[in-house]
């Protein structure tokens, strides 16, 4: 006879030895053999099959039982389904808004830490606008973050404007002054019921008592009975250039006599560079 079917959360360690018999026999319980293994030896064979997105789905373990009697081998197998549920907690961390020199970027970007059962995957994409101050130019960088585990196709592109989230820069009246994280958790009242609570929060911290994190509810998409875990945010970075452009030409010298019999067509070459564009143009002055 099987042990029971049992369900566990998917960040269950356990779940790691469950391809070792006797290891997980300890945790999940072993087959019992209550009839029939009397007067001969079985053969029991152990395996399991993982059908799990995310790492959450089904797992069987199955026993094949198998007994040598005067008529032939007799095979008896038996099951059992663990139900792996699925947990998304995660923390996303927005990067401040950053002054930065275009020869040698230092920029902080989004930082993603996967708590759970969860894949997170992020898009930057970069737009040029010319100076509004002393910068050469500013960059307004988006970062998308998507959770493909919850993802569902039936539910449409998780990145359009009516499922996205979008984090504000004037929560806590910051302004790209510091980083911004969003906090995913599955802990409210101190137990798991598979209904995630999103934060926006100043830290990793989830802060609810003195409310210093603010609660929001994402787009929720009815087919797959999820919310879309689709959240966008604009770094901003301000480029600046401290170093002049460079200015090559040749030195040769050429000595023009006075008068007009002296009369020859000369082509020297000028160039320029410079840190910050391929785009440089020269005025000559006389």
């Amino acid at each position: 006879m099987a042990p029971w079917d049992v369900t566990v959360d998917c960040d269950e360690k356990n779940l790691a030895i469950i391809e070792d018999k006797a290891a997980s026999a300890a945790i999940f319980g072993d087959v019992s053999i209550t009839t029939g293994s009397d007067c001969a030896n079985l053969d029991t064979v152990y395996t399991v099959t993982k059908s799990l997105k995310c790492g959450y789905g089904k797992i069987v373990r199955t026993w094949s039982l198998t007994k040598e009697t005067v008529k032939g081998p007799i095979t008896i197998t038996c099951y059992q389904t663990i139900w792996v549920r699925p947990v998304h907690e995660y923390d996303i961390c927005f990067p401040k808004d950053v002054d930065s020199d275009c020869k040698t970027p230092i920029i902080d970007t989004v930082l993603t830490d996967e708590l759970a059962c969860d894949i997170l995957a992020v898009n930057i994409t970069d737009k040029r606008y010319d100076a509004t101050g002393d910068e050469c130019y500013k960059i307004f960088r988006t970062y998308s973050v998507i959770n493909w585990c919850p993802y569902d196709d039936r539910c449409g592109d998780p990145l359009l404007q009516t499922n996205i989230t979008v984090i504000p820069r004037n929560v806590f009246d910051n302004h790209g002054k510091a980083p911004i994280y969003v906090l995913v958790r599955d802990r409210e009242d101190n137990r798991r019921d598979g209904v995630e609570e999103f934060y926006i929060s100043k830290d990793l911290i989830v802060d609810t008592k003195d409310q210093d994190d603010i609660r929001f509810t994402p787009p929720y998409c009815s087919i797959a009975g999820e919310f879309y875990h689709s959240f966008i945010y604009t770094q901003i970075i301000k480029v600046y250039d401290e170093v002049a452009p460079v200015v090559t030409a040749p030195r040769d010298t050429f000595c023009i006599r006075e008068g007009l019999d002296c009369l020859a067509d000369i082509t020297i070459t000028i160039a320029a560079t410079d840190n910050c564009t391929d785009k440089v143009s020269l005025k000559l002055s006389t």
